[in-house]
């Protein structure tokens, strides 16, 4: 009987061997310290029996167990694991384990589950060293089977409605050190299906280098019953750099102690480019001599340039969300509503206005408005670029006033 040993900690490793090989007609054939390698040393070795354990880097057991039993459906497949509860039996079951042993009786338990294996007699999965209440494989199964065919149509909607709006979704037990993550999740990473390793320590390595340090402490730092939400990049292998929005839960357990981390990757990177060169644009505009105003659908100050500044002697902070039309005491040479009919219809107005400063100094501006929808709430914005004329009237008052001929110069 050959048998492959799979388990990230030498101790069990060494501890399953030795009490294996008390056996006459066992082989132990190989040993695997992660699920990635206990799918090739299996495909290499054809072992009748795996012992596997559930927790592991880089792939846990129960992805592990559901790949072999594709590729090696004659190989059986025994469990261990050192949480007795239903639900990780449930799980180990689903993905084509043979057996579950509890850790804490491998010493007498564990031969017994690799015999009755062996024979092959079982019509169900059985559990070994559970300390649980009347479990019934049976009932596991079947309450399962009923879940989950009530969820396959509801997942497939969700995982259809992810890859269109580019969301990946992620669980990871705090307890069982168990992750479950979708395609579009791994995609969002730059990763093929199937090649994320589902450990802690491999997300936090995908995070962009000078964004690791923030997210991951913010992400360790959030209690139990909190929500968690920061953005952070992530370079894919082709060197690219792409944006994500992550939003996780911290569930709690009846004791009130963290459980299970439930959460969701967004794709930002476009909004973050759009916003890159929307902040590119404004820097531009600081440097214009004229003042440049973004007034929203109310017309409140959403942006103030230093050209305004200059000019009226508010700051940006200071005339942030004041009706622009207050703020500057505006006279307008016709009817507001006229104006606003003009800039709806041909989506621009100019004309000239007076305005007063924040010291009270009247001043006479070429204002000229044009009208655009902001890319992100929709809403029609209007951009105000005004242009000071006031010493330019003053000339061309003076100059009215000047005698139209010129009195001749006696020179006698």
């Amino acid at each position: 009987m050959r048998i492959l040993i799979v388990d990230d900690h030498e101790v069990v490793r060494q501890g399953v061997r030795s009490l294996l090989l008390a056996r006459p007609d066992v082989n132990i054939c190989g040993e695997a310290v992660d699920g990635r390698e206990a799918i090739e040393k299996a495909q290499e070795l054809r072992p009748d029996i795996i012992v596997m354990d559930i927790s592991m880097p880089r792939m846990n057991g129960l992805e592990a167990t559901r790949s072999i039993a594709q590729i090696l459906p004659q190989t059986k497949i025994i469990m261990l694991s050192q949480h007795d509860i239903p639900q990780m039996m449930k799980e180990a079951f689903s993905v084509g384990a043979h057996a579950y042993v509890v850790k804490s009786a491998i010493s007498d338990q564990l031969i017994t589950a690799l015999e009755t294996v062996q024979r092959g007699g079982v019509s169900s999965p059985d559990i070994y060293g559970s300390t649980q209440v009347n479990v019934d494989v049976q009932e596991i199964l079947q309450r399962s089977v009923v879940f989950e065919r009530a969820l396959r149509e509801t997942e497939e909607r969700l995982r259809l409605a992810q890859q269109v709006a580019r969301v990946g979704s992620f669980e990871f037990n705090v307890k069982t050190g168990v992750s479950r993550w979708t395609p579009e999740w791994e995609a969002l990473y730059g990763l093929r299906p199937g090649t994320f390793s589902g450990t802690n320590s491999a997300w936090e390595l995908l995070i962009h280098p000078e964004d690791r340090h923030a997210t991951v402490t913010a992400f360790k730092e959030t209690p139990a019953g909190q929500v968690f939400e920061g953005e952070w990049r992530v370079i894919w292998q082709d060197s690219s750099v792409h944006w994500l929005l992550g939003r996780a839960w911290l569930f709690s357990d009846t004791d009130g102690k963290p459980e299970r981390w439930v959460g969701v990757n967004i794709d930002i990177t476009e909004r973050k480019r759009a916003e890159a060169e929307t902040k590119k644009l404004l820097r531009l505009l600081d440097l214009s001599f004229d003042a440049i105003v973004l007034r929203d659908v109310g017309d409140r100050v959403r942006y103030w340039n230093r050209g305004a500044q200059e000019l009226y002697g508010w700051t940006a902070e200071e005339a942030f969300g004041n009706v622009t039309h207050t703020l500057l005491q505006t006279a307008f040479p016709e009817p507001l509503e006229k104006i606003f009919a003009v800039l709806r219809t041909e989506g621009r107005w100019e004309g000239e206005l007076t305005h007063f400063t924040r010291n009270g100094k009247r001043v006479t501006v070429l204002s000229r408005w044009g009208l655009f929808q902001d890319w992100e709430s929709g809403e029609p914005w209007v951009m105000e670029t005004n242009t000071n004329i006031t010493q330019r009237k003053a000339r061309e008052a003076g100059q009215q006033q000047l005698p139209s001929t010129k009195t001749a110069t006696n020179l006698s």
